[in-house]
């Protein structure tokens, strides 16, 4: 793995000691079959920080309006979801330091010992060694 990449983990890492979390979401798809899916998601009000976690390792971003009443400002969430978030977690899991014993539920869901998949679609901005 190059400098620049551990520079990005660490950085990464950090967004998700203070800004995230680590989650198995209890799901229901269109057809109403239920499922598990492993998760993690950073909610912030800065949206250059979102886009840069999107930028470097993809998932989605959803904008959440501001909402007066309640003193709220808008936010944006990012979020990966399956086995990205699982490959994701491999990838950063060495530099998390108040995560790691949350990053451990991803694995939860996954009997088998997990690979990392060295494919491009993956993280489209991530160079892998």
């Amino acid at each position: 793995m190059k400098i620049q990449e551990k520079i990005d983990l660490s950085y990464f890492a950090g967004l998700l000691d203070g800004e995230g979390h680590f989650c198995i979401a209890n799901c229901v798809n269109g057809r109403k079959e239920h499922y598990t899916q492993a998760r993690i998601i950073i909610d912030n009000t800065d949206r250059k920080m979102v886009n840069w976690v999107f930028y470097h390792y993809g998932g989605r971003i959803t904008t959440y309006k501001a909402k007066p009443e309640k003193n709220r400002q808008e936010h944006y969430r990012w979020e990966i979801a399956g086995k990205k978030a699982i490959e994701l977690t491999l990838l950063v899991r060495p530099f998390l330091l108040t995560k790691q014993e949350q990053s451990l539920k991803v694995f939860q869901l996954y009997k088998k010992p997990i690979q990392i998949f060295k494919h491009p679609d993956k993280f489209p901005n991530f160079k892998y060694n």
